[in-house]
Order: C-alpha cells, then structure tokens, then sequence
C-alpha cells in the first residue's frame, strides 16, 4: 500500500517541491506508525499454533485451492516440486502477523527494480530479494518492448510472484507447508471426477491457454490415454500450475513445440528402417503420441530411431 502511494508521487509535477516533501514526509511518518501499530498487536496477541492449523487445514479442503496447490515441471531429466506461491500464501495468511507482498522500487528507462519480501512482525523474521524486470516481452516476432504502464506491471507482477513465494517459504516453518501439501491430496482425492473426464479437462486447458496440442501431453505422460491413471492427472495439475507459477517454460515442458521438422536426410533414414513394415512403424508412432512421420520433430529423431530399431529384427 505505501509502495503503491509513493510510486503515485513519483508522477506528480516537480514545480510544487516543498508540498511534495511536506506530503512525503507525512506518509513515511504515517508508514512507520503503522508498523510500530502491527508489531505491538503481534507482541500483545501471538499466534496460537493449533488455531494456525486448524485454519491452514480448513483452507486446504477447498478443492478450488487444492488444484493449485502444488507444481511440477521436468528439468534435466529430472522432476522440480514444491508448494505453489497460492499455498505458500495460504499458510502465510493461516500464520498471521505476517506481512509478504512485492514493490516497484525503481522504474528505468528498460527495467524495473522490484523487491520481494516476508516479514513474520511477531518473531522479526525478514526475508526480502531484489530483482530487475526488462521492459520487453518475448514474442514470436522477437522481443518486444513494454511501453503501457499496465503491461510493465503486469510483467513485473509475473515476475514478483516466484520471488515471493521463495521469501514466504524461508518464513514459514517446514513442517506446515508439509501439512498443507498433505491435506490438499487428501481434498483432492475425495473431489475428483474419472481419469476421462479429468484428461478432457486438462487438454482443453492446455490447448487454451498454452496452444499444447493432445499429442504433446501424450508426450510429456510417456504413455496412451486408455492407461492413464490419477497420478497421471495429478502430474498434469502440478505441471500447469508451474507454467502460471511461472516456474518453468511451455518450451521447456514440451521441447517438441520449440523443435524443427526433421531434414530430409533425418526423414529418409526412419522411412528406410520402416520399409515393408509401414503398419508395424505406425503403431510404434501411435504409441509415441505421434500421428504419423510428419508429427515427428528433430529432438524426437533418436527416440524414434531407436524404436524402429526393433523392425530390422523382427522376422
């Protein structure tokens, strides 16, 4: 609230200097009665750690929070999980006298300087970070650059997000994001509809908000739909809620929807291996999440290929 304010004074005509440090004056003035308010009420009414529980636990049975509740996405061949910034939030918030938000320090010409923070008022825990947020945003054209005030907010918004969440995280203690993380898989398991209709659900999602097509997600799961189970749809969730989280990157999810068509010399070799046994290769394609040959891209070549290795020894 009070970054918001001075960023507003910011703005105002320079011809006027005395009114302009009179009002800033008095804001700081009001911003340090504030806090000296919040950490005396902290001081005078603790938190009660059962009663921090018992409301931690209540907000993870909504199943609204529970969907978004943690991520997932895959890193050098491995998987990244943790406690997304709205369960982060909501611990927080179970914990009271706790302060945690993000502001725009600085605005330059390019970038932004922007501050996370977490504050537990009652212990005086403070974790803060600062970064810097380039005023361009990635298109298919290049970069381009921000020039609305709504769009460079937004942005740093975006960007503020992961930051917070990593401030609150060192704030909270451990064992109550394990808690929440617990009873979220607990409300989602009782609120969940069939793997059919979970799997309708979340390609609509993908395909809407981050053009990923069915056969993609048949990638990323490594294995046909009619198998699918729960923690299939489960690694679905968490990996939708890293790409809002912005944890991780629709490219860096589905390398194949960055990829390049294969070359000629690429496409000639797979066509030669299945020789005579186009119905064979197919199915092998099929079950890959690809359509046909021309659905496969150049970081697919060695996975197929090795496929197709068994044509050549069949017979």
């Amino acid at each position: 609230m009070f970054n918001q304010e001075n960023q507003s004074l910011a703005t105002q005509p320079q011809n006027n200097l005395t009114t302009k440090s009179d009002v800033g004056a008095a804001l700081a003035t009001r911003q340090a009665q504030e806090v000296q308010a919040a950490v005396v009420m902290a001081k005078r009414f603790p938190r009660d750690w059962v009663e921090v529980e018992r409301k931690l636990i209540q907000s993870c049975k909504r199943p609204k929070l529970a969907e978004i509740a943690i991520y997932e996405y895959p890193r050098g061949g491995t998987k990244v999980t943790g406690p997304s910034i709205r369960l982060a939030e909501a611990a927080a918030q179970a914990m009271g006298n706790i302060d945690f938000g993000w502001t725009e320090v600085q605005r330059l010409e390019d970038e932004s300087i922007c501050m996370a923070y977490c504050w537990d008022i009652e212990n005086n825990i403070r974790r803060t970070t600062t970064f810097s947020v380039p005023h361009y945003r990635d298109t298919k054209q290049g970069k381009k650059r921000l020039l609305d005030d709504r769009d460079i907010y937004e942005m740093c918004a975006n960007q503020a997000s992961r930051r917070m969440r990593g401030c609150i995280l060192q704030v909270v203690p451990g064992d109550l994001v394990d808690l929440a993380i617990s009873e979220c898989e607990k409300t989602l398991k009782a609120n969940l509809g069939t793997v059919q209709e979970q799997a309708g659900k979340w390609a609509k999602l993908f395909e809407k908000e981050y053009a990923v097509k069915p056969e993609s997600i048949v990638r990323y799961l490594g294995s046909r739909p009619e198998t699918w189970t729960q923690n299939d749809m489960f690694r679905l969730r968490k990996l939708y809620n890293a790409l809002r989280d912005n944890m991780t990157t629709v490219e860096e999810a589905f390398p194949e929807m960055a990829a390049k068509p294969l070359t000629k010399e690429q496409k000639a070799e797979l066509m030669k291996m299945a020789a005579g046994k186009q119905e064979e290769a197919t199915k092998i394609l099929n079950e890959m999440g690809f359509g046909g040959m021309n659905d496969v891209k150049d970081v697919d070549f060695e996975t197929v290929k090795e496929a197709f290795g068994g044509l050549n020894n069949e017979g």
